[in-house]
């Protein structure tokens, strides 16, 4: 209100002095008004963007767990199927792709349940792939008996030429 306060003895500036006061105060008012809408529906809009990111986080974070649990579960098939082939005397692990998966489950404890059932059937259709069950076990280590390390430093020079002609030719 930049205008000085009129008169009071004239009723008539004094009624139109208050009207602009009034008309000024109501301008001020609805441009504030309109400023807040504005920036209600601003904030509005950034919270509903926020809320659409947020859901596709959790939908990609949901999609990302559930993949990297098929991934998981395939590996543990996969590992498990070749270790038990290769147990059961397949020789070419190459083979593997002509299982029938369909009857191999894996339990909540990381366990996998039907290869046995699976390799039978293969065995059984196709005995030509399989030879002699493989125990992974290979020849037995050498015996300790008495053995003396051999020290090439304290060694004579005929002594270290024995101990190379002993061991060259092991395997």
């Amino acid at each position: 209100m930049a205008e000085e306060t009129p008169d009071t003895s004239n009723s008539n500036a004094l009624v139109k002095f208050f009207r602009d006061a009034l008309k000024e105060v109501r301008k001020k008012n609805d441009d504030l008004t309109k400023e807040r809408d504005e920036a209600l529906a601003t904030a509005k809009k950034a919270n509903d963007d926020l809320s659409a990111a947020l859901r596709k986080a959790e939908t990609d974070v949901k999609t990302a767990q559930q993949e990297a649990a098929k991934a998981s579960e395939r590996a543990t098939v996969d590992l498990a199927i070749k270790s038990a082939a290769t147990k059961a005397g397949l020789q070419d692990l190459d083979q593997l792709k002509l299982l029938d998966l369909t009857g191999i489950t894996v339990k909540p404890d990381g366990s996998v349940d039907g290869i046995d059932k699976v390799l039978v059937d293969l065995k059984t259709k196709k005995p030509f792939l399989f030879g002699v069950a493989n125990t992974s076990q290979t020849e037995p280590p050498p015996k300790q008996g008495n053995v003396k390390p051999f020290d090439a430093r304290k060694a004579k020079p005929e002594e270290r030429d024995a101990e190379w002609a002993r061991i060259k030719d092991l395997k």
